[in-house]
């Protein structure tokens, strides 16, 4: 069994702008505001004091447990999991299970547990055109339509076919 978390949050660019210290955990009248601790912290913590319980009812004999903490999930992501994974492998350890602690809700948060999958696709596209002017636009290869052309033949690929516990749901129809 796999407990799997991360410990970075994604950046904040306009610390001005937040109610309070984006950088340090603040009191507001019994809330405590804090990055990130509803999206990951707070399940990892939760996990390791569920374990810490557990333990002394659990044969480590019988059992492997593994705890998958990365700081590199909200980037590029080339240096946690994956690397994790793939180290896993190599022993032939590879989890039957693993729990990720992020919330998921449908009417209040934690009342749901979900089956799902995640992936990332990235890259570099570098798109080449021709200034020109408006009088003489047979002269012109404007790269901003190519840019368009692009993004519209991108949105309309289908990039997953699902699976039976993680069904695909197209961005048109969340609209």
């Amino acid at each position: 069994m796999a407990f799997a978390g991360h410990t970075d949050v994604v950046p904040a660019p306009y610390p001005e702008q937040w109610s309070a210290d984006p950088f340090t955990l603040t009191d507001v009248d019994g809330l405590l505001i804090g990055r990130g601790v509803a999206d990951m912290k707070g399940g990892i913590a939760a996990m390791l004091t569920a374990f810490e319980h557990a333990l002394p009812h659990i044969n480590l004999d019988d059992f492997t447990f593994y705890f998958l903490i990365t700081s590199d999930e909200e980037g590029e992501a080339e240096f946690g999991t994956a690397e994790i994974m793939e180290y896993l492998k190599q022993r032939d350890e590879v989890p039957h299970y693993c729990i990720i602690g992020e919330p998921s809700s449908q009417s209040k948060v934690g009342d749901v547990i979900k089956v799902g999958r995640r992936g990332s696709v990235s890259g570099e596209v570098v798109i080449q055109g021709v200034q020109g002017h408006v009088a003489y636009p047979q002269d012109a290869n404007n790269a901003a339509h190519k840019a368009m052309m692009l993004g519209r033949w991108l949105s309309e690929l289908s990039w997953d076919e699902g699976s039976k516990d993680f069904l695909v749901v197209s961005y048109k129809s969340l609209a």
